[in-house]
């Protein structure tokens, strides 16, 4: 994406506490602060590829 993450597009999202959305991460990040960021993000998954 080339202005936003997936990531940067889902903290947005949950920015509205009433968003009903489910947001499921597929990355090749397995760095923990990026995981953490995901968690806090409150996605419903988050799936390494690789």
């Amino acid at each position: 994406m080339p202005k936003m993450s997936g990531l940067d597009v889902a903290e947005e999202l949950f920015r509205d506490k009433k968003s009903i959305s489910k947001i499921v991460i597929l990355t090749t990040f397995a760095k923990a602060d990026y995981f953490q960021r995901a968690v806090n993000a409150k996605v419903s998954g988050y799936l390494l590829k690789g």
